[in-house]
């Protein structure tokens, strides 16, 4: 599909992740047909952010003051993206479905937090985090900031029961640390701090400037040359030895991003590795709370299940809409003056009626629960414990390589409040709650394999199960990209585990939203009323 030259064509980025729960009933917007209308195509990270800047910046006069009037279309009955909070049945607390947390020094969605007021808690950290590579278990000290090594685990997490169990644990994760440096020698000392000083540089995009694309702005940060090679091609350039790629550093960018380590690029390594970074942070009561807060105080018009199937010249004003009902054939049409693409929008409407089609994966992320801890028989590993977050290599066939899970998370001690239930043990308000991140999607047989293991069936039922599915748009990893296509970054939850055309994660997703307001605000034809048929840009 070729669209009209006269279009003003933002690509911003969506998260990780869809919101749980329906829009707060935004406040209302002036009617006024003098007001200068803007669509955002996208109710996710990028087109929340987007819309919110939008309306701060302009009421406050801090850019041009004018009266606008936005417009958010969302295809799904949901806001967020690829954000999903769910809380299990009786319970209070929270589970990320999608985008589980950001860090305390990823300035865009902290200082957002801050100013809309909203509280934030430390998000559940690793109590142990260990890569399985099918015959034995490596400590994890690239991936996650380890609550052992760094703050107080989350309220969830138990502590262990006794002196013994946790002398027994410490000397078994000591143990296995010291295997993995033996192992691949001082690799992780000789390239972590090149990997630092790249997320240093990577923390500063978008920060004190307007940038006209993503890929732009990475080159002026000295990152533009690690967007080019897969990770795999990137390591090679640090010289870091096959055996850590596969065994140590594919695994963590698999756990977030979903991706194995040729489809992913120089920049998911340089995000993957988490534990440099500061506390990890979430939102209270979910991350969800956050985007639809700000389409709230946008003032935006929300159009849910309405999906934007055409764009093309307006008769009124200089963009009109197809809108299809995603429930009904029904069709309606809209004009603006702008139009904001954030996610895969453009591309999909771009695909429409082609033979090609978009070049995807998919992620299945699946909760459950049991009264028990999962049998660690299951793992191939004769311990008498289970590390709270497991990630596994693609050789290590946990299971069978066809599921091919790639993280799994238990929390143990999540509290249930049932009412009218008296305290015994046949009615428990503690519950082993368990994650898991998989290519394709886990049968209920193969849960009640892990929880019970071939030989004890019955013995630690499975109580719930919640299950999401994600499609993630593959990464473009090559030496040609346009400003248009290094521009859109789509959704991966991240982040926290998803894909893009070039990083999807929630902090790069808020910095697209906010670098779209600023960036139209800037726009010095806006004081004129941009009148019809001027051309506004073209990427």
């Amino acid at each position: 599909m070729k669209f009209p030259r006269s279009i003003c064509r933002l690509y911003f980025a969506t998260c990780l992740l869809g919101f749980a729960a329906p829009a707060e009933t935004p406040s209302p917007q002036s009617d006024d047909s003098d007001a200068f209308h803007i669509a955002i195509i996208g109710a996710g990270v990028a087109g929340a952010f987007a819309a919110y800047n939008l309306y701060r910046l302009s009421a406050s006069g801090i850019e041009q003051k004018l009266s606008l009037k936005i417009t958010v279309y969302e295809s799904s009955p949901i806001v967020g993206g690829q954000v999903k909070t769910i809380s299990p049945p009786g319970s209070e607390h929270t589970l990320e479905a999608g985008a589980s947390y950001f860090f305390e020094d990823d300035w865009c969605l902290s200082d957002t937090a801050r100013s809309l007021g909203l509280e934030r808690r430390p998000a559940p950290q690793s109590a142990g985090t260990m890569i399985w590579n099918g015959y034995r278990l490596l400590e994890d000290s690239f991936c996650f900031n380890d609550a052992s090594r760094a703050a107080t685990p989350h309220f969830w997490y138990s502590i262990p029961s006794n002196i013994l169990q946790t002398v027994k644990i410490f000397i078994t994760r000591n143990l296995a640390g010291v295997d993995s440096e033996w192992e691949d020698g001082a690799v992780p000392l000789r390239f972590r701090p090149e990997i630092i000083a790249m997320q240093d540089r990577l923390k500063s995009l978008g920060r004190n400037n307007v940038f006209s694309s993503l890929h732009d702005e990475l080159n002026k940060v000295g990152l533009g040359d690690i967007i080019k090679s897969s990770a795999e091609q990137f390591l090679r350039t640090l010289a870091v030895p096959n055996s850590f790629q596969i065994g140590v550093v594919e695994p963590c960018i698999e756990a977030l991003f979903g991706l194995d380590i040729k489809e992913a690029t120089g920049l998911h390594v340089v995000a993957s590795m988490g534990s440099n970074r500061s506390q990890p942070v979430a939102i209270l009561p979910g991350n969800g709370k956050l985007i639809a807060r700000m389409l709230h105080e946008s003032g935006a018009r929300l159009h849910m299940d309405s999906q934007v199937t055409k764009v093309e010249t307006g008769s009124q004003r200089r963009v009109s809409l197809t809108i299809t009902s995603t429930k009904s054939t029904k069709q309606t049409h809209e004009e603006h003056d702008v139009v904001i693409f954030t996610g895969d929008s453009m591309a999909r409407l771009r695909s429409q009626g082609s033979k090609s089609s978009l070049k995807t994966s998919q992620r299945h992320v699946t909760h459950f629960s049991t009264a028990h801890t999962l049998n660690p028989n299951v793992f191939g590993v004769k311990l008498g414990w289970n590390p709270s977050t497991l990630l596994t290599t693609a050789n290590s066939s946990y299971l069978d390589s066809k599921t091919r899970i790639m993280r799994l998370t238990t929390f143990p001690e999540f509290y249930i409040d049932r009412s009218d239930c008296h305290w015994d043990d046949e009615c428990d308000q503690f519950v082993n709650v368990h994650r898991v991140d998989s290519r394709a999607p886990i049968s209920e047989t193969k849960l009640r394999l892990m929880a019970e293991g071939i030989r004890n069936p019955g013995s630690n039922p499975v109580m719930w199960i919640h299950t999401q599915s994600w499609n993630h748009r593959l990464p473009i990893n090559n030496n040609t990209h346009s400003d248009a296509v290094a521009y859109q970054i789509e959704p991966d939850p991240t982040l926290l585990n998803a894909n893009s055309d070039l990083i999807n994660t929630m902090e790069i997703s808020c910095r697209m939203g906010r670098n779209a307001a600023l960036k139209l605000l800037q726009t010095p034809l806006l004081s004129n009323g941009l009148p019809q048929g001027e051309q506004v840009a073209d990427f």
